[in-house]
């Protein structure tokens, strides 16, 4: 039980008790948040960004993190960092389309990564209030969300760079090469993320990242 300044719970439990003891590893989601990653460098067990870098904005980050753990005395040796990487193996040029269409709603809904590739104007015209911690799932913000991802000033280049340098998009060797350069920019682990890939890709992931891996 747990009585709280703004939480209160009475007799809780799991079901399902955590595999590592004494307890489950703390991580702190962060992403444009310097803060925040210094609040994860100090006090948790792993970082965990949400949304997608390319891997030197991700280097970057994980220093900012590396830099706070050391001046909180805590070793980084045992810290977790993840690294969120869509997988979408050998898409046709109809999945390609849809993929360009998918990472534009992204960028909106987290408009910092526009930042990350240099759209600034873009940035400038999303509005805060659609941002993904103040999304509200109504037909009205599902209407003004598709007039700015429609409208949104991006060159196609920005869109394919952002694509090659946050996914991994393509062949077997194209998306190995992928998790490499996360992992040479700190990531410990590796999180699939569920953007538009089907089973298929996940299952060829897990293969890819078992038998290269280990």
């Amino acid at each position: 039980s747990w009585s709280g300044n703004f939480y209160r719970i009475n007799a809780g439990h799991l079901g399902l008790q955590p595999v590592r003891r004494p307890r489950p590893p703390i991580y702190v989601g962060a992403f444009a948040s310097e803060k925040m990653l210094r609040v994860a460098g100090a006090v948790a067990d792993g970082w965990f960004p949400g949304a997608f870098y390319d891997p030197h904005h991700f280097r970057e980050k994980v220093e900012v993190i590396r830099h706070a753990a050391k001046t909180a005395g805590r070793s980084f040796d045992k810290f977790d960092v993840m690294a969120s990487i869509p997988v979408v193996y050998k898409p046709d040029s109809r999945t390609l389309e849809k993929l360009k269409d998918k990472f534009k709603r992204s960028l909106v809904i987290n408009r910092y990564m526009l930042r990350l590739l240099g759209e600034d104007e873009a940035y400038s015209v999303v509005s805060k209030k659609l941002q993904y911690q103040l999304i509200t799932p109504t037909p009205h913000y599902e209407r003004v969300l598709q007039k700015v991802v429609r409208d949104l000033p991006i060159s196609e280049d920005s869109l394919q760079r952002g694509i090659e340098e946050m996914m991994a998009v393509g062949s077997t060797d194209r998306c190995l090469d992928t998790f490499e350069r996360f992992l040479k920019a700190g990531a410990t682990h590796l999180h699939i993320s569920p953007f538009m890939a089907g089973r298929e890709s996940y299952k060829h992931a897990a293969r890819m990242i078992n038998s290269h891996f280990r």
